[in-house]
């Protein structure tokens, strides 16, 4: 979405001092200039995924956003068994039960509405030597039997999250506690033979406006974990010892959720992100389900040598588009990547290069005020070529929020940049 528009900074002015060009510390301002040269170039870049293995968070759940279409995710995670496992001769154990514990530490959406909890054996091991797993991909699982056994979850507010305790099918449980010690023992054979899980919910309906929603899990919690409850003979006796097995998550399980929106047609979205594009009204930022920014300042670069004591972006949130009860928050905070020569996020070592510290949601304001100084200092000084930048959801690959924000032809909602600079004597 390419498209121009023209900002104008007011100005006043102070006795001339002593400065460098590089760094004028904003209190120490020698006078304010006036600019009308200060074009913008915004669009939204709609990639529809995100690399969401080993986040620090994994989704699950779906909700039904009249705006941005109907969103579902789902998680899929190993459990690793602690080393050198034995339980010993399967003739002395009797089996009790599986406990699944779920830390659920957040919610987007309407958390009332109740899901059906599916989970579901994985019957494909995660990719051996891997990195990344996009959002868009999938691993087979056996759908044929719910783990979970009609388990729901019910929330009359997202204060009432926490850890949920749900009994799993006792089929998995005796196949783990009568699983040989070998296989027990090794983790190649454990997790051949219990390749993982599938956590997610069946669709939501209409029974209430914007159903729904997808849940948080904190996976690597201590309180995440697969338990496993016996009883072992004691030597020589007929009376039985109760015992239970942790299985954990670590921070190197192998874990990712998948995404998918689906029923978008009648939002925002297709009107306002036609391709080719030609619409500069709103432009798109979201997480997961990833839509980020590009921007630029294609002049400023021709501004005469200045010293630049403070640039700020402004960005405006509709707040039409928030939901009842403002249900749809936009992101806590927006984050500001370099871009590189080919017009994509400049990275090292596979990270990108953030330009500034994250910029939070004003929710009075309704804006995000991002501090973008050392990066203008740069342009106007010719030690960064100008290739412009990205604004991103800041946790992008786990927090699904979403923002419209004015475009650079939007009458009431365009984005400013606000400079205060000063030209240099010659």
């Amino acid at each position: 979405m390419v498209a121009a528009a023209i900002f104008f900074v007011a100005g006043c002015e102070r006795p001339i001092g002593g400065t460098g060009i590089d760094v004028l510390p904003e209190n120490d301002i020698i006078s304010l200039q006036y600019s009308d040269t200060t074009t913008i170039v915004m669009e939204t870049r709609w990639l529809e995924e995100s690399n969401t293995y080993r986040s620090a968070r994994q989704l699950f759940g779906n909700y039904i956003d009249p705006y941005f279409g109907k969103i579902t995710a789902a998680t899929c995670t190993e459990f690793l068994a602690r080393s050198g496992l034995n339980f010993g001769d399967s003739a002395d154990l009797i089996f009790d039960s599986l406990v699944l514990s779920l830390n659920i530490d957040g919610a987007y959406g309407r958390v009332q509405t109740v899901q059906n909890l599916r989970i579901y054996e994985l019957t494909q091991s995660f990719p051996d030597a891997i990195t990344e797993m996009m959002s868009s991909d999938t691993l087979a699982y056996n759908n044929s039997r719910d783990l979970a056994q009609g388990y729901q979850l019910v929330y009359e507010d997202e204060k009432d999250l926490g850890v949920v305790k749900i009994r799993l099918d006792d089929a998995l449980g005796k196949k783990i506690l009568f699983a040989s010690p070998d296989t027990l023992a090794d983790r190649d054979l454990f997790n051949q033979l219990f390749k993982g899980i599938y956590i997610g919910t069946d669709p939501v309906t209409y029974l209430s406006r914007e159903p729904g929603a997808i849940f948080s899990l904190f996976g690597i919690s201590n309180d995440t974990r697969l338990r496993l409850y016996y009883r072992e003979k004691d030597p020589d006796t007929t009376t039985y010892t109760a015992k239970n097995e942790p299985f954990l998550i670590s921070g190197s399980t192998p874990r990712y959720h998948n995404l998918k929106r689906t029923d978008y047609e009648a939002g925002l979205l297709p009107d306002y992100l036609s391709q080719p594009d030609t619409s500069a009204f709103y432009e798109f930022i979201q997480g997961g389900l990833e839509m980020k920014v590009f921007l630029k300042f294609p002049h400023i670069d021709k501004i005469e040598e200045s010293a630049i004591s403070k640039a700020e972006l402004v960005i405006y949130v509709d707040q039409e588009y928030l939901g009842s009860e403002r249900r749809f928050q936009p992101p806590f905070q927006l984050e500001t990547v370099f871009a590189d020569e080919n017009g994509e996020e400049e990275l090292i070592d596979g990270e990108p290069v953030y330009i500034s510290s994250p910029a939070p949601y004003n929710e009075e304001s309704g804006t995000y005020n991002i501090s973008l100084t050392n990066y203008v200092q740069q342009l106007v000084g010719g030690s960064r070529e100008n290739y412009g930048l990205f604004i991103v959801a800041n946790n992008r690959a786990f927090q699904i929020n979403r923002a419209a924000i004015g475009g650079t032809d939007n009458p009431t909602l365009k984005p400013v940049l606000r400079l205060i600079y000063t030209n240099l004597p010659k």
